[in-house]
């Protein structure tokens, strides 16, 4: 029996939080002897508590990107001594008594630095990764956009590294689509009787979702659409950001798009369900998880061409350049006044969507895991 410690800070993140949440949740539902050491905010350790016995959650309240969580998780890990390290983002602790593996999800920091605090952030960024890329024993990427960019930045590293596609939840899959009268955008709606259709985007409002250019396309599109339909835009955990509150002002658009926060699982279900579409332009992205999570509720997409959106949307999305505004308009009014080509990209999305599970993203973690531990238990000549 070996234990494995998992470093899960960011479970209450978007994207990654996801990632993380949805491979122990794998892994508990999984046959494996091995016991997990789960590093966890404490509003966390009741999620991991309930995965089960063999897992088990390890305070951890050290301050992101900083010098302080390097030293505070390389002396608690010296403490528990565990077989094996999962950082499933790339940070990693100053030392480690053991084996590591790591995820890196994309490159966004150091691809885009202008996207980060400061300078201090993205030196830390950089360092980081680097580090990740010289000291684990192998490196996961959830795309083979993502293993492109890490072997430019690495090429030893090359034969390290390995892609396990991201998951989506069962339950997108089973979504009833149920046009603009879906449960989760009523609820979300509340005061607005008249149900209207809807576009829908997901994901945190960073810069390189590109939400200030998605609205200035908006606004091109709007007196052309047909229906009062509106913009629905889902993801902020906090509030939206003042920038986009007066963009949206000052472009008109009070009426017609709606920024409605953090959702819980179920109702983002509702909500991919009841929309007329995704759009989903991200200049970069090292996965794309709204994308997925759209076709597999039989949602059409329109995402951008480039990264990996592209890789994992194939042929059944519409693909733009997300800087072209007037292409990206255009292809917004096609989709919403198109019942022919949102019902054969309905067809497409679901069809695509099959090719990514949970399950086997659990898997290939899983003979990760075991590859390294059966490697470092290996008596030596």
């Amino acid at each position: 029996m070996s234990r494995i410690c998992v470093d899960a800070r960011k479970l209450a993140d978007f994207g990654i939080g996801s990632y993380v949440s949805r491979l122990l949740m794998g892994l508990a539902q999984t046959d494996t002897s091995h016991d997990f050491l789960v590093l966890a905010r404490p509003p966390d350790h009741d999620f991991v508590r309930g995965l089960g016995a063999r897992f088990r959650p390890i305070r951890a309240t050290a301050a992101e990107y900083s010098l302080a969580e390097q030293l505070a998780l390389a002396v608690k890990v010296h403490r528990l001594q565990p077989d094996l390290y999962h950082a499933p983002h790339y940070v990693l602790p100053a030392s480690l008594p053991c084996p590591s593996v790591v995820t890196v999800h994309d490159l966004i920091h150091l691809l885009y630095p202008r996207f980060l605090p400061n300078r201090a952030a993205a030196i830390y960024a950089g360092w980081m990764i680097d580090r990740a890329l010289r000291r684990s024993e192998r490196v996961i990427a959830v795309s083979e956009s993502t293993r492109r960019d890490l072997v430019q930045r690495c090429p030893d590293r090359a034969d390290g590294l390995r892609v396990i596609y991201n998951g989506v939840d069962e339950r997108f899959r089973a979504a009833s689509r149920g046009g603009p009268h879906a449960a989760g955008a009523n609820e979300l709606r509340a005061g607005d009787s008249s149900a209207r259709p809807y576009v829908l985007n997901v994901g945190n409002p960073k810069p390189h979702k590109n939400l200030d250019n998605l609205l200035r396309a908006w606004r091109l599109a709007v007196d052309r659409l047909e229906g009062g339909i509106e913009l629905v835009c889902v993801g902020a955990k906090t509030d939206t950001p003042s920038s986009l509150i007066r963009l949206r002002g000052k472009l008109g658009l009070e009426d017609s798009v709606r920024f409605v926060g953090h959702v819980d699982d179920e109702a983002l279900v509702d909500l991919y369900a009841g929309a007329v579409a995704l759009v989903h332009p991200s200049l970069y992205e090292g996965f794309g998880l709204p994308v997925v999570e759209a076709m597999a509720a039989g949602t059409p997409v329109i995402t951008s061409r480039g990264s990996s959106l592209e890789e994992i949307a194939g042929d059944a999305a519409i693909l733009v350049n997300p800087l072209d505004l007037r292409e990206l308009a255009d292809r917004m009014v096609e989709i919403t006044t198109d019942p022919a080509r949102r019902a054969k990209l309905t067809e497409l999305g679901r069809a695509r969507s099959k090719a990514f599970s949970w399950p086997k993203t659990t898997q290939q973690t899983l003979a990760i895991y075991d590859e390294i531990l059966s490697r470092s238990s290996a008596p030596t000549a």
